[in-house]
């Protein structure tokens, strides 16, 4: 069978379990979204119910014929103002931005390297093994391995580099973050086999 990439919904479900911030709550008021400079649209924090309510299923997201968020629209969502009788799959390099650039990837990126530390602790070992774990539910092969732990060494030098008040441990911890964005990345995390 050819690879499938996941549909935008539970990409972005997806995002949220990997990062322990996913809102399972059913039913329920709608998620309301609000159109930001840019022609961008986000969720619109002022108006939720709940405090987690941002990180509820995309199911539950309201959806509008020209507004998309943009981490839901460049993985081909459908627009609600025609049929959907199939869904259009691309693979183009704004994606990859997207999940790069984004204040949404970002930030869960944040509350998974903090899920990662929680669970394991300061071991780079372990926190290498943890991440992949959670987002791939595979240990990292030794490539894979070799390649995070060098990500987490130069990424911490550089955050030391550039913040000389940062402690050892502060910039590892956003080494971590950077490696848990890798991880989103990745075609393991995004393509069903």
């Amino acid at each position: 069978m050819p690879l499938r990439r996941l549909e935008s919904e539970a990409i972005r479900d997806s995002v949220l379990a990997v990062s322990g911030t996913l809102d399972r709550a059913s039913g329920g008021p709608p998620v309301p979204v609000k159109a930001v400079d840019g022609g961008v649209v986000e969720i619109d924090t002022e108006k939720m119910p709940t405090h987690t309510s941002a990180f509820r299923r995309t199911i539950y997201v309201v959806s509008r014929r020209n507004y998309h968020m943009a981490e839901l629209r460049v993985f081909d969502q459908p627009s609600v103002a025609t049929n959907c009788t199939a869904r259009t799959k691309s693979a183009v390099v704004l994606q990859s931005l997207t999940l790069l650039n984004g204040r949404f990837d970002q930030e869960q990126s944040g509350f998974f390297a903090e899920r990662v530390i929680r669970s394991v602790g300061n071991d780079v070992m372990e926190r290498i093994e943890s991440a992949f774990r959670l987002a791939l539910s595979r240990r990292p092969d030794a490539d894979e391995f070799a390649l995070s732990k060098t990500l987490i060494a130069k990424q911490t030098a550089v955050y030391r580099q550039a913040d000389k008040t940062l402690t050892p441990a502060a910039a590892a911890d956003l080494a971590l973050r950077d490696l848990c964005q890798m991880l989103f990345n990745t075609s393991r995390f995004l393509y069903v086999e």
